[in-house]
């Protein structure tokens, strides 16, 4: 029954969050195409490196979808280091998702 639990919790957590992809967004104003920030999220164990998201928040979920911490991007080149214990992770920043292991 608990790996019932387990399984059905793990899916839940992929559906509501679906496949982790890269923001793309583009916008025209006036005739004119502006590329909105293309939001780039990798993580090296615990340590992320975020580009182009100055003034937005990092959001770290741990498998049951629980936001376990959050973080204030201040500028568009920023190194953070997390400090999770091992086990698996979900990386938010605006619609960017990641997955990590911290082993």
């Amino acid at each position: 029954m608990k790996a019932k639990y387990i399984l059905f919790s793990i899916c839940a957590v992929l559906l509501f969050w679906g496949t982790p992809q890269n923001a793309f967004a583009q916008t025209e104003k006036d005739g004119i195409e502006a590329d909105i920030n293309n939001i780039v999220l990798t993580a090296n164990g615990s340590v992320v490196h975020v580009t182009n998201a100055g003034g937005l928040t990092l959001e770290v979920y741990n498998i049951t979808g629980v936001c376990i911490a959050s973080h204030s991007i201040e500028n568009n080149d920023a190194t953070i280091n997390l400090s999770l214990k091992k086990g698996y992770y979900l990386l938010k920043v605006n619609n960017v998702v990641r997955k990590i292991s911290i082993r």
